[in-house]
């Protein structure tokens, strides 16, 4: 699951909680950065994100731009204030800070068994999407202020047949 935090500290403390819940925590110090996770195509059962994030990306709309990729996803809200239910993609849940240790892996543990609305099992959820490749002219250097971090990546295309193509991305030492 991919944790969205900016607070370092509570960044820590929410994914050692949900790691000695056996699940897999993916840490994430901004939305950009969890929106770009989600984006690749990783595998993702669930996301937990603070609402109240610095940026042009914080948790209400790191939630609605995640639920546009993946409609099942579990969504989590964590936040110290109070957040309308308006605001919140539908199906998601709510946990106020501070809360008790234990409560944020019940919660979690909870959306995942039950669904994001309720209705059915989440199943692990592989993105095998279409393929959408986005262009965009870039003028000035002014972008690189909002700018997340840098990564080298390659990728190729291993297979290509039926319409169907396979393509491996290298990340550093994976891929």
């Amino acid at each position: 699951m991919v944790v969205a935090e900016d607070d370092p500290i509570a960044l820590r403390i929410v994914a050692a909680e949900l790691e000695a819940a056996g699940c897999q925590a993916v840490t994430c110090s901004n939305g950009i950065a969890a929106l770009e996770y989600v984006a690749f195509g990783e595998r993702l059962d669930a996301l937990v994100t603070d609402v109240h994030m610095p940026g042009s990306v914080d948790g209400l709309f790191l939630a609605t731009e995640v639920r546009a990729l993946r409609p099942d996803l579990p969504v989590v809200y964590l936040s110290g204030r109070p957040v309308e239910p308006r605001h919140m993609v539908p199906g998601s849940r709510f946990l106020g800070k501070p809360y008790e240790i234990g409560r944020l892996a019940e919660i979690v543990r909870s959306v995942i068994c039950a669904g994001a609305d309720g209705r059915e099992p989440v199943r692990a959820s592989w993105s095998f999407r279409l393929e959408a490749e986005r262009r965009f002219l870039v003028r000035g250097d002014g972008w690189r202020r909002a700018s997340a971090g840098c990564r080298r990546l390659s990728d190729g295309l291993i297979a290509n047949a039926g319409g169907m193509k396979v393509r491996v991305r290298k990340d550093g030492g994976e891929a």
